[in-house]
């Protein structure tokens, strides 16, 4: 339904067209619950003007490198990276964790919620750093509404957040489920894959 309008705003971009999109993305996320087929974790690493995009699951890894169109611009991270990963998740069948929000997002359209509603797919995001919101107890508040929970099996926090066709406590519980260092490790493998690629361009 939005793919076509998704590849259309990146042939010529403008932040504020961008930006509608996003509170348009954000207006149909699906918040229900369907059971969760195979994890997998994608990730992107970068060399010069080119990405490498990666994507794993417990029994299998696949990688592409393609050219980098879109600019760093915080709360604007979908345009520049899902557009790289578009051929590995389009074909994916399960639950997508992205090294990214969801509706933790001050528009509540971070790269997993946007990649989950275009696609139609079950996400999940999962963040280093805390991109808005307020941080109380395990949860992550905007405007007196719960955007993401906290997880703290290390000493350093993870950020959990709903992409789509979730709900927040299960996306919290898979991501729990597949930790084993500090990110789920079918992230932790995309992210070693990807890098490892890149080393190499």
């Amino acid at each position: 339904m939005y793919e076509v309008e998704f590849f259309k705003l990146l042939k010529n971009p403008d932040l504020k067209r961008l930006r509608e999109f996003q509170i348009k993305i954000a207006e149909n996320v699906d918040l229900s619950y369907n059971e969760t087929g195979e994890v997998y974790g994608v990730d992107v690493a970068y060399k010069g003007k080119k990405a490498v995009a990666a994507i794993a699951s417990e029994n299998y890894e696949e990688y592409e490198i393609r050219d980098v169109k879109f600019p760093y611009i915080p709360t604007y991270f979908a345009f520049r990276e899902l557009p790289v990963l578009w051929n590995l998740i389009k074909k994916c069948e399960g639950c997508i964790i992205f090294d990214g929000n969801g509706l933790l997002h001050p528009f509540r359209a971070g790269i997993a919620t946007i990649a989950g509603v275009i696609l139609e797919k079950q996400t999940i995001g999962v963040a280093k750093s805390l991109l808005c919101g307020e941080a109380k107890g395990d949860y992550v508040y905007q405007n007196g509404e719960i955007i993401g929970k906290i997880m703290r099996k290390t000493r350093k926090p993870l950020y959990v957040s709903v992409g789509n066709k979730i709900t927040l406590e299960k996306a919290f519980s898979i991501v729990s489920e597949n930790c084993i260092h500090r990110v789920p490790e079918v992230l932790r493998k995309a992210h070693i894959l990807a890098n490892r690629v890149a080393k190499n361009i």
